[in-house]
């Protein structure tokens, strides 16, 4: 019926530190956070990923977060 129900906003995070843990807990605070959303946003974390740039010697969690409007 076309109904208009919101617009809707994915993001990525990417969490970056000097050691794997740090990013984890990094991630952690982030999801802390998008959990603190109201519920009517529906606001979730959809992925988690980590990674590691050898080049500048970081590793990185990468959160992908679905938000509605």
């Amino acid at each position: 019926d076309n109904s208009f129900l919101g617009e809707q906003c994915s993001l990525e995070v990417q969490c970056w530190a000097e050691t794997a843990t740090e990013a984890e807990d990094v991630a952690d605070q982030v999801i802390a956070a998008i959990e603190t959303a109201p519920d009517e946003t529906g606001a979730v974390c959809t992925t988690r990923a980590t990674t590691f740039d050898p080049e500048i010697g970081l590793d990185a969690v990468v959160l992908s977060v679905e938000w509605w409007t």
